[in-house]
Parts: C-alpha cells; sequence; structure tokens
C-alpha cells in the first residue's frame, strides 16, 4: 500500500468518524429536546403514542451508539462499518417514527450511502474471541433497550435503562479491540535463525530471535519480526531478508498493521531511505561512537576522564576480555547471573532484552 493510498484512508476514515459525531450529537439533541407539535399531532393519527415515545428513545439510543462506533470507524473497523450500517437504518425509521423528521432522516440517509460508497476503507479485523463476545453482549443490550422503549416508553424518557447502554458500551469496546498478534512457533524461530545467518545485516537482526514475539514473513523470504504492544506493532530493527527486499518488505507490512488495527513502528533502522520515501516520520533515538583504533590515543585533555575512568578500573582489578557469548555463558554462568541479579534488584526492574539482549541471547551462537 503506497503512501497517497494510506493517507486517503485516513482521510476518509476521519472524515466519516467525525461526520458521525457530529449527526450523533444532533440526534441526541433532537431525541430529547427538539418537539415538532404539528407533525406529532399527524403521528398520532397513524401510529399509537407508545411507538412514537418508543421511537424517540430509540433515535436517542441511535445517537449514543454512533458517538461510540465513530471510533472505530476512524479506525477502519470492518465489524463498526456493519454495526454503522445497521444503525443508520434504524436510525433513519427512528426518526422518521418519532416526529417525522425527514431532515435528520435525510442527513442519516447521505452518511449511510456515502458509508457504503467507500466501504472498502473499512476492512480491518477485529479479534475473533472478543467479537463473538462483542456480538453476543450488544445484541443483549440492544434487545434490552428496544424492549424498555416499547413496552414503557412514557416513563422510560425520564430514566433511560441503564443496564442497555451498560451492555452495549461493554460490548463496543470488546468489538472494536484489535486483533492480537500470533505467537511464534518453535519452526519459525528456527527459520528466522536461518535467515539471520544468510541475510542479517542490522546489527540487532540476531535479537529478532529472542527479542520479538511474533513475525510477519514476506513473500516467504523475507521477515519482519516485531512486538505488539496495545496497538503499536514495534518492528526489531529492518526486514531481514537479500538485498532489496526492504522496499517492499515494509509497505507489506504497513498494510498488514492497517488490516489488523494496529499502529506500525520501526526500531533502530539502518538504511533511512526506503521508509522516506513511504513518508514514515523519522526520530532519532541516539548515536554510536565510531573510533578509528589505529590512531586513537588517550593523551590530551579531552580524555582525562577517560584516564581517570580507567586507572579506577585497573586498581579495582577490572578486566575487560572480548569473547564469544557461549564461551562466556559455560564458563562464567553463575557469576553473571549473580551479577545481573544484583543489578535488576538495585534498579528494582526488570530485565531489559528487546533490542539489548538477556542473559539468554548469551548461549545463542
Amino acid at each position: 500500500m503506497d503512501h497517497d493510498l494510506r493517507m486517503e484512508r485516513r482521510r476518509v476514515r476521519l472524515f466519516f468518524a467525525g461526520l458521525l459525531v457530529i449527526s450523533a450529537a444532533l440526534d441526541i439533541v433532537g431525541a430529547l429536546l427538539v418537539h415538532r407539535q404539528t407533525r406529532s399531532e399527524v403521528l398520532e393519527t397513524l401510529l399509537p403514542a407508545t411507538v412514537t415515545l418508543g421511537g424517540r428513545a430509540g433515535a436517542l439510543l441511535s445517537g449514543v451508539s454512533l458517538l461510540l462506533l465513530a471510533v472505530g470507524i476512524a479506525r477502519g473497523k470492518r465489524i463498526a462499518f456493519r454495526l454503522t450500517v445497521a444503525v443508520l437504518i434504524a436510525t433513519i425509521a427512528f426518526e422518521l417514527v418519532k416526529d417525522l423528521d425527514f431532515e435528520e432522516a435525510s442527513l442519516f440517509a447521505w452518511i449511510l450511502f456515502g458509508l457504503w460508497w467507500f466501504r472498502h476503507h473499512f476492512d480491518a479485523d477485529s479479534d475473533p474471541s472478543r467479537l463473538r463476545w462483542g456480538l453476543v453482549v450488544f445484541a443483549a443490550g440492544l434487545t434490552a433497550a428496544l424492549l424498555y422503549a416499547f413496552a414503557g416508553a412514557d416513563w422510560l424518557l425520564g430514566t433511560l435503562p441503564l443496564v442497555s447502554y451498560a451492555l452495549i458500551i461493554a460490548a463496543l469496546t470488546l468489538l472494536l479491540r484489535p486483533m492480537l498478534a500470533p505467537r511464534v512457533a518453535p519452526a519459525d524461530r528456527e527459520r528466522l535463525h536461518n535467515l539471520i545467518n544468510s541475510w542479517g545485516r542490522n546489527y540487532i537482526s540476531h535479537l529478532a530471535v529472542h527479542g520479538a514475539s511474533s513475525y510477519h514473513w514476506v513473500e516467504g523470504e523475507a521477515c519482519v519480526a516485531f512486538t505488539l504492544r496495545g496497538r503499536t506493532a514495534l518492528a526489531l530493527g529492518d526486514p531481514i531478508g537479500p538485498p532489496g527486499i526492504a522496499r517492499r518488505a515494509i509497505p507489506d507490512f504497513l498494510s498488514y498493521c492497517d488490516r489488523q488495527d494496529w499502529i506500525p513502528a520501526f526500531y533502530q533502522v539502518d538504511e533511512p531511505a526506503p521508509y522516506r520515501e513511504l513518508n514514515l516520520t523519522l526520530v532519532p533515538i541516539g548515536a554510536e561512537a565510531i573510533l578509528q583504533p589505529a590512531t586513537f590515543e588517550l593523551t590530551g585533555k579531552k580524555r582525562a576522564d577517560l584516564r581517570y575512568a580507567i586507572h579506577r578500573c585497573e586498581k579495582a582489578g577490572v578486566r575487560c576480555v572480548f569473547a564469544p557469548g557461549p564461551e562466556v555463558a559455560a564458563e562464567h554462568a553463575e557469576q553473571v547471573r549473580a551479577v545481573s541479579g544484583r543489578w535488576l534488584q538495585s534498579r528494582h526492574s526488570p530485565e531489559l532484552g528487546y533490542s539489548l539482549g538477556t542473559l539468554a541471547t548469551l548461549a545463542d551462537p
């Protein structure tokens, strides 16, 4: 999905979400405060009073529902689109039944037509397990509200049944939850490990096996390793794969996240060009020191602090030894765990391992 299409989808979603909020607010105000005497008298000759009062209560209920569904429309939820279409159809009927409100009925009919015209922009999925429960709870709340409305509408307008509204709010909360990220199978980790050995260029690519909790495979030859937190899918480094795959893998991952109702982000990327081409925002998170060992010296005033630190370490018996991780893990496992445990206890925090590595990664060859 290119940048222009993503921006168009975003504009369409936000436009209809804002339109739903405004029209729903007008619907609620109209149901509570506006009463057209002449039209009501005409309706009284055609329909029982309980039906017209029930239509007013139904208009109020649909207004509240549209306010909540606007959130899902802004996020492009497929289930929110379907429910909004159903609620808009019901709202049109309620507007005509309560006091022949042709003006508001026409407004909602126009919104319904527009939503249907742009329906291909609303294709984000919801979590299947929550979706089933949400539909059950929503149906229960809607049934309770309609029963109250048409069975006792004369007292309903004074005190609307809180239980039906609570059920509907809870249901919409469940229905609009984003998809859960799939967990990684051991076979996928082994597959990614082989891919990293062949094409891993980013220096944190090898941490994808341990730090990321989900993988998105692109064309069977590249992988984006990511972890989902809330609605944010945070990819660890660049896509892992053959040279040039990033320009196909990045937009593919963006489209995948859009369908899941996630917000995509990439952490610690090497080459900014493919991301700039997609108009993604680049945020600097730090800088790396680059040294030339052949010419580096500790002499001079600028290196005084560094010389002092080195002398302190020498007096304390601290030595720097570079060795492969598996060797260190095998030879000094107990000492390393003890030092790490004391450090974590002093900081009162868990081990930070997403892009930093953990003790477990030392054993990874």
